[in-house]
């Protein structure tokens, strides 16, 4: 079974690939990292979070050490740029030992500007906007395997009367052995939109990887060392490398590095944050910096989790 798995990833992505078309892609916000967790270490940590599992892997839920975890947050990117704020909230649990659900809601606004019309008259103003409704499944295949899938509906509004709309979905596989995990699979795969002017754009799909290691020193300290990376099916990649200390798993410190091609969805930049828990809650912050355009940017969520 498990070696059926990872050859039906393997020929989906190999197909995924002969679609591949370059140029520009519609509807990146698909790949911002909402989580405060991850976000603080510039993208790094997937396989150790699975409150927003439904934005990127659900396959993490059922080898995790927890069997819930919600968090809600809001969110500023590129307040030095087309400034976007929005609100997420991302939900996981285990239903049994092998079977792992999640879902996950995010809503954002842009800046309000000033319709001129032809004649150059005020027409009025618009503010862009988008929106993400995501769904999860995953299943333990074995004790240290797991596969899991996403669904997205997503859309966006740049220009009045120019809204788009999409579905994509994600499927990865997870594996886990002691300290150490590795995740492979493709993201953000879906239909085409066509802008107001007829042109057609693909999706930010791509074909992901993902190793994390946890090292640890008694029961005080803890040290989470992670990289992601992704290949773009349209051409540009990216990879984050993040490390994550933690204090009697109550006290948290975050760093990371994300970089990336120009034509990658999300911009290379640097990004640092801090998280507390307690009783079961926590508090998480991210702050992204080193970058003209996002840099400024920050996330802040709480949540709980058992």
């Amino acid at each position: 079974m498990r070696h059926g798995i990872i050859t039906i990833l393997c020929t989906f992505s190999c197909c995924c690939a002969s679609f591949a078309r370059s140029g520009n892609t519609a509807m990146p916000f698909l790949r911002t990292d909402f989580n405060p967790v991850t976000a603080a270490m510039a993208g790094a940590g997937s396989l150790h979070s699975i409150s927003y599992a439904s934005f990127g892997n659900s396959s993490v839920i059922p080898l995790s050490d927890k069997r819930f975890d919600a968090t809600a947050s809001y969110m500023c990117w590129a307040p030095d740029g087309l400034e976007t704020t929005g609100f997420d909230a991302g939900i996981a649990g285990k239903v049994t030992e092998k079977i792992g659900i999640s879902g996950g809601v995010y809503f954002g606004n842009g800046t309000t500007y000033e319709i001129i019309g032809e004649n150059g008259r005020h027409e009025g103003t618009f503010r862009p906007s988008e929106f993400l409704v995501n769904a999860g499944f995953a299943y333990r295949i074995t004790d240290n395997l797991s596969a899991g899938v996403n669904l997205h509906y997503a859309g966006q509004s740049l220009a009045k009367d120019a809204d788009i709309k999409a579905f994509a979905g994600d499927l990865n596989v997870t594996y886990s052995h002691g300290g150490l995990r590795v995740s492979g699979g493709v993201k953000s795969l879906g239909s085409t939109v066509k802008s107001s002017s007829g042109d057609s754009y693909g999706l930010p799909a791509s074909i992901s990887a993902a190793a994390a290691y946890i090292i640890r020193s008694g029961e005080d300290h803890g040290i989470l060392l992670a990289l992601d990376g992704d290949c773009f099916l349209a051409g540009a990649f990216s990879a984050a490398a993040g490390v994550q200390y933690g204090f009697r798993d109550m006290l948290f410190v975050r760093a990371g590095v994300h970089m990336a091609s120009k034509t990658a969805p999300i911009a290379s930049h640097v990004a640092l944050g801090c998280g507390v828990k307690f009783a079961g809650f926590h508090v998480d912050a991210a702050y992204l910096t080193a970058n003209e355009t996002i840099g400024n940017g920050f996330t802040v969520g709480i949540g709980y989790c058992f």
